[in-house]
């Protein structure tokens, strides 16, 4: 085999492998969380923190391997936000506070500001640091140290990780960051690792139109790893940037969110009881979802997407809860087929999967899921999410219930088509609070009457735009048209039209328009 193909075959088998772990992983999470949460006795509670910071070890490794997968095809897109680099990086220090107090070790991060903005994706260069770090602390012996540093130096920021540990052998300096490497050490590190831990890193710095490198510290043991970015955004494309409050990758984090911020007003036990469908072939999970759900719900269980469609269409129940991975009709197709059908089209469908990268999100959007939740996932979540999607189809139904409003909607629709009146309605929304930097996909949806998945789904149907993407549109040409009327400073049109920084405004409006907008101005004098 060539080398390539021999690298083609570790990846597979450890995507392989992944697919493999994430549904135990689900079950040992999620009892683990009730363990946690119902069991205060304190010595078990120190063995479930045990359990816990391995179980996270698993899930982080199990990850790295999916996005190692999504590199490869090139799936893996940066979503840029502002953030303070000096908060951002602190609150990772936080992470290891155990293994600082375990190996006595002593951990310094230090900074000359108390605010650095920069320009990151909070997601995956979180993973970057935490990789570094990790590492760090696993090769330090008791009693080391180790100091992550920061400091500004012409136009960049330089991240150092320094530690006193066991270094890297010489010949290891140039291949560290090659996939499947791993550095003879000692016997007790020895092949510790699966060797794609720092290939990712350097490929997620690499996405940050930055640079990474090591050495070995000259002064003593261990080694130093060092990072440089650029500051600002004038080196992003306009597709990195992530200017709104809801982007299509952060789509379903947010509904998880939502599902753990949003209080539940209505209590389900004191309803009649709702049925939900759980589709899923693995025994263990299908037995488990049962077993959490049957106290406050009818629960019928089935074991593939073609029994799931059966009992959709027998029981018309209030929810469905499936697996994407099934035999005979996976969790897609029974999606769309459920979202499809008028009789079963207003069901709202929650979909599990060991898949976590956004193309798979994004095909269960299309298939119209309400709501994408990757395992191993959390129980608690999992019922709010359930809870909010009943509540919202309950309201849904009050407001329409009523013949009168029903005959006025008729009247509407027998003037314009639903896409149509939908769009008027989006742009109402839009041009009525243009000046508004908070207005984002969720204050739409609301306004509007539709949850936010549907929304993101229409919009990409009826303009081909994001809904996020659309509004910054809107933004642009209503900037546009004001600086060429003229009477308005630039700094006042930046207002005027939502965009919460004038570098920022200027940034995208070179990026769609080709010139600054003094000069757009200009032009139009």
């Amino acid at each position: 085999m060539t080398p390539e193909e021999i690298a083609n075959a570790k990846l597979q088998t450890f995507m392989n492998l992944h697919h493999e772990v994430q549904t135990p992983l689900t079950l040992i999470v999620s009892s683990l969380q009730s363990l946690i949460k119902e069991d205060k006795d304190p010595q078990r509670q120190n063995s479930y923190e045990i359990m816990r910071r391995n179980v996270e070890r698993l899930l982080r490794l199990s990850n790295q391997i999916l996005d190692i997968d999504r590199l490869e095809k090139g799936e893996m897109k940066m979503q840029m936000c502002e953030t303070d680099l000096i908060g951002f990086l602190d609150n990772i220090c936080q992470l290891f506070a155990h293994e600082v107090k375990a190996k006595m070790i002593v951990f310094n991060f230090l900074h000359d500001m108390h605010l650095l903005p920069v320009w990151i994706d909070r997601v995956n260069f979180d993973k970057a640091i935490v990789n570094l770090l990790h590492n760090s602390f696993k090769y330090t012996p008791v009693g080391g140290s180790i100091t992550l540093r920061v400091a500004q130096q012409e136009g960049k920021v330089v991240i150092t990780i320094h530690d006193t540990g066991i270094g890297i052998p010489g010949v290891g300096l140039d291949k560290v960051f090659e996939r499947y490497y791993q550095a003879n050490l000692t016997a007790e590190n020895l092949n510790t690792g699966t060797g794609i831990g720092l290939d990712l890193t350097n490929r997620i710095i690499g996405l940050h139109h930055g640079t990474i490198d090591v050495h070995n510290n000259t002064d003593g043991p261990g080694c130093e790893f060092r990072i440089v970015l650029p500051l600002g955004c004038e080196h992003l494309s306009i597709d990195e940037l992530q200017l709104e409050k809801t982007t299509v990758a952060h789509l379903n984090r947010m509904i998880e969110e939502e599902a753990i911020d949003m209080p539940t007003t209505v209590d389900l036990k004191q309803q009649n009881r709702q049925r939900i469908v759980v589709v899923e072939d693995d025994k263990d999970v299908r037995d488990f979802l049962v077993s959490e759900l049957s106290g406050d719900f009818d629960v019928t269980a089935c074991t593939n997407g073609r029994e799931g469609l059966a009992a959709v269409g027998t029981t018309l129940p209030d929810l469905v809860v499936s697996d994407v991975r099934m035999p005979v009709m996976d969790g897609f197709a029974l999606c769309s087929r459920i979202k499809n059908n008028s009789a079963t089209s207003h069901i709202p469908v929650i979909m599990l999967t060991t898949q976590n990268a956004n193309a798979d999100r994004l095909e269960g959007l299309e298939a119209n899921a309400d709501a994408y939740l990757p395992k191993p996932f959390n129980m608690d979540v999992l019922r709010q999410i359930i809870n909010n999607l009943l509540r919202r189809y309950r309201m849904l139904k009050l407001k329409y219930g009523r013949n009168d409003q029903l005959e006025e909607l008729v009247d509407d629709v027998k003037i314009k088509s639903p896409d149509d009146q939908l769009l008027e309605r989006i742009m109402m929304v839009i041009n009525k609070n243009i000046d508004n930097t908070e207005l984002g996909v969720d204050e739409i949806a609301d306004t509007v009457g539709i949850s936010r998945v549907h929304l993101h789904r229409k919009m990409k149907e009826l303009t081909g735009q994001t809904p996020s993407d659309f509004i910054r549109g809107i933004r642009l040409r209503k900037a546009a048209q004001l600086l060429a009327k003229g009477g308005m400073s630039i700094s006042q049109v930046v207002y005027a039209c939502g965009f919460g920084s004038a570098a920022n405004f200027s940034t995208l409006f070179k990026k769609v328009y080709g010139v600054t907008p003094s000069e757009y101005m200009k032009s139009k004098e």
